[in-house]
C-alpha cells in the first residue's frame, strides 16, 4: 500500500470485495455440508486445510496492514491539527 490516501467510494469498493469473497465462501461450505460427509481421502482433507490456513493467514496480515496504515494516518491527521493548533493559539 502506497502513501496515497484512499477515496471513500475506493474504500467502499474494497470493503464490498471482501464482503463477497466471504458471501462466496459462506456459500461453497453451506453446500458442502449439505452435500454429506466428504468422501477426500485424509490427505485431501489435509492439503485443503493447509490450504484454508494459507489464505487465512494472509488476508489477516493484510487487516493487520491496512489497520497500521490507518493508526499512520491517524496519527499524521492528528499531528496536522496539533501543528495548526499551536500556531493558532494565542500569546505564543
Amino acid at each position: 500500500m502506497s502513501g496515497k490516501r484512499e477515496t471513500p467510494a475506493t474504500r467502499r469498493d474494497q470493503i464490498g470485495r471482501r464482503i463477497e469473497t466471504v458471501g462466496t465462501r459462506i456459500e461453497e461450505l453451506e453446500e458442502q455440508r449439505q452435500a454429506g460427509p466428504s468422501r477426500a481421502s485424509g490427505s485431501d482433507r489435509l492439503a485443503a486445510a493447509q490450504r484454508h490456513a494459507a489464505r487465512s493467514q494472509a488476508a489477516a496480515e493484510q487487516a493487520i496492514t491496512a489497520s497500521i496504515h490507518a493508526f499512520r494516518r491517524a496519527a499524521d491527521a492528528h499531528d496536522i491539527l496539533a501543528a495548526a493548533y499551536e500556531r493558532q493559539r494565542p500569546g505564543r
